[in-house]
């Protein structure tokens, strides 16, 4: 097993970068934060170390090599007893990881308290990201949300909970990059995430999916909308047009 360290890039900034671990492990991507950090003119990457010169340098990179000989010694004593080990398993033996007794919605809040202050946030805002916490907190009580664990299957769950719930798509878009925005947060922070979420999409709707729908008006109804005594002239412009539009489009 060939274990790594690099820096966290990230565009335009080069001082205090989180430095991860990360190797491969039966198909899986092991991928930690240290919890130490570095500026990029004075990392090594050949070496995948803090350069000499720098103060601290020696005890930094003696934490990474302390760090890098643990998840050895969890993987050769897994294979010795003949323990089948997953990246989750190897994560959750690991003494150093400092993320590791915190569960979702503590980071969440704390997402929230860090981008509120930088960014100004208003009461309203703040109130829209509750929401979505609020629906989280629902789908826990039937799973566990945890942000290693976030994967295909419990997105898609997020996504239909809220279609059975008649949200609009609008609405359940809103939530979903909420969502992702605090996962690229908490990512960017060294907490571990599974990074499923990048590759996340709203599912689409095809025309012939809108046909069959009932998402139309029948001829009553849209007689009753013609007829309707409309005294804003605006409204009944928009009206006209709709109704227009129902008659010589096929829809």
């Amino acid at each position: 097993m060939k274990i790594h360290f690099y820096l966290d890039h990230r565009q335009g900034k080069k001082e205090s970068l989180a430095i991860f671990l990360q190797c491969w492990h039966r198909g899986e991507l092991l991928r930690v934060f240290t919890g130490e950090h570095c500026d990029l003119e004075n990392w090594d990457k050949q070496k995948e170390r803090i350069r000499p010169k720098h103060d601290g340098a020696e005890e930094i990179n003696e934490v990474l090599e302390s760090m890098k000989q643990e998840v050895l010694k969890v993987v050769r004593k897994a294979k010795m007893i003949g323990e089948g080990l997953t990246v989750l398993d190897i994560k959750n033996k690991l003494s150093f990881i400092k993320d590791k007794e915190k569960d979702f919605f503590s980071v969440w809040d704390e997402f929230i308290d860090s981008e509120s202050r930088v960014r100004g946030w208003s009461r309203g805002t703040i109130s829209r990201f509750d929401v979505v916490r609020n629906h989280l907190l629902f789908l826990n009580g039937k799973r566990m949300v945890k942000l290693e664990a976030l994967n295909k299957d419990f997105y898609k769950k997020f996504i239909d909970y809220q279609v059975q719930n008649d949200f609009r798509n609008s609405y359940i878009k809103r939530n979903l990059d909420i969502l992702k925005w605090f996962l690229n947060w908490a990512a960017k922070k060294g907490f571990s995430v599974n990074n499923e979420f990048k590759n996340v999409k709203m599912p689409g709707f095809h025309r012939d999916e809108f046909r069959k729908s009932t998402l139309y008006l029948d001829a009553g109804e849209l007689l009753q909308l013609f007829d309707l005594d409309v005294r804003d002239q605006e409204l009944a412009t928009s009206r006209d047009i709709f109704c227009f539009a129902c008659l010589t489009e096929d829809c």
